[in-house]
């Protein structure tokens, strides 16, 4: 499945910033520094000076007493990333994303793009219809990468350097290609694993996956297997969607209005064909099929149609 990710690093800082209307170079966000809570989020330079999410007020103080302390306005972050997630399932039900502002995973999302090209056009054309979306919603553009696995998705995001990345339609051997060249530091080791690898001298991604299963379970246990699954292009996490995918939607505006059979028949092929392809991505069927026609001279036109078993078939529907 054909996975589409963007990435806002440090959102709620751009939000907050965007909000007071002037980047600031040391910022930390979360509370003054006497307060009880712990930091939301920070800039750059306080990241490399050592400030974390999660950590106390306090300690963040200490090491950037000089930083400026930003108190966090949670629920407004909530909201702006609420409003930018209801704008992407525009596009597509297949949608991830977490709103709660204090979530690891805050600013990414995660877009099932199957078969969306008849409805939006090409990968790139669909991209760029949804940063496009989105960029009077949320401050600045994302990473955006485009992959065949999660994993691979967001390592193309990250390789493409402020442009969209790209990884081309295929199983696991292409993505293993891909992931090859690339530095090990990519894959999401933590600090313990990352020393083990440099001192077993691997750097590169492919120089990791070329190792026999067994020897990466022996050397580093299953947190190691588990790497060694997504430097070879197997990353079997599923999309988690943010509500459950109960309706899938296709539509058309025919300029100039059509009024022979066979034109609208051809028509409602490929939106057929659309939605087929993505229900096919999640081995489901439809149940139910429902057409609804806007007529230029009579009221609008609804048939409703119950399917004797589920199926994801154009020509049936």
């Amino acid at each position: 499945m054909r996975l589409l990710y963007l990435d806002w690093p440090h959102l709620p800082l751009r939000l907050e910033t965007a909000r007071l209307g002037a980047a600031v170079e040391l910022a930390v966000l979360g509370g003054r520094p006497w307060d009880a809570g712990d930091v939301l989020d920070c800039s750059s330079r306080a990241q490399a000076l050592g400030v974390r999410r999660g950590q106390p007020l306090g300690s963040a103080h200490n090491l950037v007493p000089e930083a400026t302390f930003i108190p966090a306005d949670r629920p407004a972050y909530r909201a702006a990333f609420e409003i930018a997630l209801e704008a992407l399932a525009d596009f597509t039900p297949a949608l991830e994303g977490e709103s709660d502002p204090d979530h690891r995973t805050f600013g990414q999302v995660f877009l099932g793009i199957e078969g969306l090209d008849r409805l939006w056009g090409d990968e790139g054309a669909l991209t760029g219809r949804v940063v496009g979306r989105l960029a009077s919603l949320l401050p600045g553009r994302p990473r955006v990468g485009i992959g065949n696995t999660r994993f691979g998705a967001q390592v193309a995001a990250i390789v493409g350097r402020g442009e969209p990345g790209t990884i081309a339609r295929g199983g696991a051997e292409t993505e293993a290609a891909y992931l090859a060249p690339l530095p090990i530091r990519l894959l999401p080791a933590d600090g313990e694993l990352r020393d083990r690898f440099r001192l077993f001298g691997l750097s590169r991604i492919g120089d990791f996956a070329a190792l026999p299963r067994s020897a990466v379970l022996a050397r580093f246990g299953t947190p190691g297997g588990d790497l060694h699954d997504l430097a070879r292009g197997l990353d079997g996490r599923p999309l988690r969607p943010r509500r459950a995918i109960e309706r899938l939607r296709a539509e058309a505006q025919l300029e100039p209005p059509v009024e022979e059979l066979g034109a609208l028949r051809f028509v409602l092929h490929n939106l057929a064909g659309v939605l087929c392809e993505q229900l096919s991505a999640r081995g489901a069927g439809a149940s139910r099929a429902t057409l609804t026609l806007e007529l230029e001279r009579a009221p609008e036109l609804r048939l409703e149609q119950a399917l004797p078993e589920p199926a994801a078939v154009p020509d049936l529907l």
